[in-house]
């Protein structure tokens, strides 16, 4: 690809004078991993569906160098198998795989025996698919399109996989016990040749320490089990596995290879707050703007100057079963939600769950919410104790904990934990130290707020069509639900033309950010619709820290506007 001549015809008015790099695609994904882990030695790992041409790659990383030993080449692929098995489920769009991890609990795994036919592993860790059940290889299912901002990709299935496996289910079509059985057969399938692989690394390299990308590194429910199902002793991965972490293997391949020697290894990619961010004039700019209409809506506005203060009124606010807005300095790189932006609870309640998947997020019923937890308490909520920054590992809550915090408790007794240290998040370390004062449970419940599969909003211009969203939902309560259906079309009508008018180099900003996968999802800074017995209250807090912690890095989120939405007053 002629990157040069594609800038020039792009930016016609602007002169590149740089050196293009080529950087093989899991080459990207291995130094992704490796190259920022805190491991000088480490069995480096991708999988994902399809890039150069191949769809896994491993080596050994050891201080700045990294080899790729291994690869197994198009057309078999893990992406493309759990991928179609997403798709024959009834989930079409790009990126549905978690739903079928969350489900798959819910199911018995009856048939892993028809999937051996599907998927076969071989003794060196690699693996094959049997084609005639998919017809990616013929290009039939490579027709990828985006709708409303969602991706969906070609059916990859074909006729003989509805053979084996009985018909497949219409996206509109109810869950059955099937479908159930399904998901739960195709993640252990998935499991069996993911270990089947690390297995075999281990007893080819020995190195205790393993990392993790590509885009099957987000199957956090295989990563989680990697201790119990391996001789792995460490584990690193990456919170951007997918496309959209390549840029970072990009740069520091390409950083190693120019310096050699000299490039001594000295960054360790221990948090993901590398997004854009919103200054605090620029909040309260936007705010400013529509201060009539939170007026109008009884939105209290006030400023919290002192940290502590903010925090206590925050975890009190959660721990009387509220739900919070939070929203502070850079957007995390990559889909989970860790702390900037992400909608908070109280994961006691055993209604929580249901509250916000019914009321905020309007998502499907069987999709697990995460646990934020102090690092330090860990050991006493989990089986496994280690750190888990990016959310990207699932463990088995302790049993006796189980019922203490049903909200983050998914059916088979796992939850998808963030470790929280003050390092990492000092604010939100502090507001869950000071839940624990309140109640000793030392943990949130936390996702990350999406619609349809996109971000809300990135720029506090795109807040004022989220407000407007806001009060079409409040008008769900307040008004008829035939007339609020259309009102809440024509609102989103309007968030989408905003995004195209207003956007297009900020949209193409996401794109190279995401590439095909869409990352980031913004919680919405100015107001979230909830319900507590059939009342709808909203109490704002805008907060501007007067003092800021070390390192300075992570002063961004201290001296910016956090935006708190206390729901049901």
């Amino acid at each position: 690809t002629d990157i040069a001549g594609n800038l020039r015809n792009a930016l016609p008015e602007q002169e590149f004078r740089g050196t293009v790099h080529a950087v093989e695609h899991h080459v990207c994904h291995l130094a992704s991993a490796f190259l920022v882990s805190p491991y000088d030695k480490a069995v480096a790992v991708s999988v994902d569906g399809f890039g150069d041409f191949s769809s896994a790659a491993w080596g050994l990383g050891e201080g700045g160098t990294l080899t790729v030993d291994g690869r197994v080449y198009f057309p078999h692929s893990l992406g493309v198998f759990y991928e179609a098995m997403t798709q024959f489920i009834g989930f079409p769009h790009y990126g549905d795989e978690y739903k079928v991890m969350g489900l798959a609990p819910y199911g018995e795994p009856r048939f892993v025996e028809q999937m051996k036919q599907i998927l076969k592993l071989n003794g060196d860790g690699t693996f094959a698919l049997d084609l005639r059940y998919f017809r990616h290889a013929s290009g039939e299912g490579a027709n990828y399109q985006v709708k409303d901002g969602i991706p969906s990709g070609g059916r990859l299935w074909s006729d003989a996989l509805a053979g084996l496996l009985g018909p497949a289910r219409e996206s509109n079509a109810p869950l059955e016990d099937k479908h159930r059985d399904i998901a739960r057969s195709a993640q252990a399938t998935y499991e069996n040749a993911f270990f089947n692989l690390l297995n075999a690394l281990h007893a080819r390299y020995g190195s205790d320490a393993v990392v993790i990308a590509g885009g099957c590194a987000y199957n956090s429910v295989a990563n989680g089990k990697i201790f119990e199902r391996s001789p792995f002793k460490h584990v690193y991965v990456q919170s951007a596995g997918g496309d959209a972490g390549g840029s970072i293997g990009a740069a520091f391949a390409t950083w190693h290879k120019l310096g050699g020697n000299s490039a001594k290894r000295h960054f360790v990619m221990d948090h993901a707050y590398w997004g854009p961010s919103a200054t605090a004039a620029e909040i309260a700019g936007a705010v400013g703007a529509r201060r009539a209409d939170f007026d109008a809506a009884g939105c209290t506005i006030e400023i919290v100057s002192d940290e502590g203060e903010l925090c206590t009124r925050t975890a009190q606010a959660i721990s009387e079963g509220k739900v919070i807005g939070w929203f502070q300095g850079r957007l995390e790189w990559g889909p989970r939600a860790l702390g900037n932006r992400s909608i908070l609870g109280d994961p006691r309640r055993a209604d929580m769950k249901d509250i916000l998947n019914l009321k905020i997020k309007r998502r499907e019923s069987f999709r697990p919410f995460a646990p934020s937890i102090l690092r330090e308490a860990v050991k006493d909520w989990f089986e496994t104790d280690d750190d888990v920054p990016f959310m990207m590992q699932v463990f088995r809550i302790r049993e006796a904990q189980r019922p203490r915090i049903p909200a983050v408790t998914h059916v088979d007794g796992s939850g998808r934990l963030q470790t929280v240290t003050w390092a990492g998040d000092p604010r939100k370390e502090s507001a869950i130290g000071n839940d624990a004062r309140l109640h000793p449970r030392r943990s949130f419940a936390s996702w990350k707020e999406q619609l349809g599969g996109r971000s809300l909003a990135w720029t506090p211009g795109e807040v004022h069509a989220m407000e407007e969203l806001r009060q079409a939902l409040i008008g769900i309560v307040l008004r008829r639900a035939e007339e609020m259906a259309e009102a809440l079309r024509f609102q989103m009508r309007r968030l989408e033309a905003m995004q195209e008018a207003e956007g297009e180099q900020s949209m193409k900003l996401e794109h190279k950010i995401s590439y095909v996968s869409l990352v980031g999802a913004l919680a919405p800074m100015f107001g979230l619709l909830g319900t507590v017995e059939g009342m709808v209250g909203a109490f704002m807090v805008i907060a501007k820290s007067a003092t800021a912690p070390k390192p300075s890095e992570l002063a961004i989120g201290i001296s910016q506007a956090l935006i708190t939405t206390l729901i049901g007053l």
